[in-house]
């Protein structure tokens, strides 16, 4: 048996003599050839590690820990998506709300106006149903409406004058109610003239029509009063609901059901953590709701993951809501509920 390095055992093969020495260089080259064939190890994508945790702080600096949230991450292009299908339906509801106040604007100012029409004008209502209180010396009427006690005078006079005509000339009687007709002459402020007639009951007629037709504009002027009071309440209340106007967080994500690239809940302890790319761009999102009494507390985040960061924390809580929308999420912000405040 040969030996293996003998050289007559590689006679004839390309391991003869004269290649027996090439053999170190040869078995280095199959060691380098080998390594060199090998595909290299490749390198591993670089990834965010996030740690979180969900609590909120009460009025009272209590810190509550919330566990068995579900938190999603969720890609953020898939949410810019979602939110700009909800603006236009959002913006249509404000778009009623504005309607409503500029119909509401229109009530108040025909309202007002009809007061004021009213107010300098009180003929202007000559309807059907009141065309009797305008039939008696109508140009009359309109003197004494603004001179009610000189009707009472005129009332007096007359009276006066019927006991002086009854009474016999000359007599001390007769006397007494000259005078007496002289000091009402005297009181009466003579800025409209006397009635036309000498007869108390014409007077009389007349006094009842113009009581009536005050009593009428006095129930008209109430009555207009109250509308012109609906009116501005109505007005004031669309214009509040306007000016403070933002949609529910129902109302924006009640069907909102994302294709989510991660979803964890929180331990007990409220903590919860993710691993994504570290170049990727992903919104973290959250709901949740606690019993506070007889009420209900109710919580949501929308807020953005940490970008180009091998580790990060973030803490959902008070300060970041989705009612304070801190990364400018949202072009309409969600209003804050009495359900939703924190005590």
């Amino acid at each position: 048996m040969r030996h293996f390095f003998d050289n007559s055992a590689f006679s004839g093969t390309p391991f003869g003599p004269l290649h027996i020495k090439a053999m170190p260089l040869l078995f280095a080259l199959f060691v380098c050839g080998g390594l060199c064939g090998c595909k290299p190890n490749e390198t591993k994508p670089k990834e965010t590690k996030l740690a979180g945790q969900v609590f909120i702080v009460t009025q009272g600096h209590e810190s509550i820990k919330l566990g068995l949230v579900d938190v999603l991450l969720i890609d953020s292009q898939q949410v810019m998506n979602f939110l700009q299908t909800k603006n236009p339906e959002i913006a249509s509801e404000q778009a009623a709300l504005k309607n409503q106040c500029d119909a509401t604007e229109k009530e108040f100012t025909a309202a007002n106006d009809a007061v004021h029409e009213f107010s300098n004008n009180p003929d202007y209502l000559k309807i059907e149903s009141e065309r009797d209180l305008y039939m008696i010396n109508t140009n009359t009427l309109r003197s004494y409406l603004k001179c009610w006690d000189d009707i009472n005078y005129d009332l007096k006079i007359m009276e006066i004058k019927e006991k002086i005509h009854a009474e016999l000339p000359g007599s001390s009687r007769t006397a007494e109610l000259n005078s007496e007709l002289f000091n009402v002459l005297g009181q009466r402020s003579h800025s409209v003239p006397e009635l036309e007639t000498n007869t108390l009951t014409t007077v009389m007629q007349v006094a009842v029509q113009l009581e009536k037709r005050e009593t009428f504009e006095r129930a008209k002027q109430a009555e207009l009063a109250e509308q012109l009071e609906i009116a501005t309440t109505n007005r004031d209340a669309a214009r509040t609901r306007l000016e403070t106007f933002s949609p529910s967080v129902d109302t924006y994500f009640a069907d909102f059901s994302p294709a989510v690239f991660q979803k964890t809940t929180s331990d007990a302890d409220g903590r919860f953590s993710f691993t994504y790319p570290l170049n990727g761009t992903f919104v973290i999102f959250a709901k949740t709701e606690r019993m506070v009494g007889a009420k209900t507390e109710k919580y949501c985040w929308l807020v953005n993951a940490p970008l180009n960061s091998e580790t990060a924390t973030v803490f959902l809580s008070n300060n970041n809501l989705i009612f304070d929308d801190p990364d400018q999420l949202l072009k309409f912000k969600p209003k804050r509920t009495q359900e939703s405040q924190t005590h």
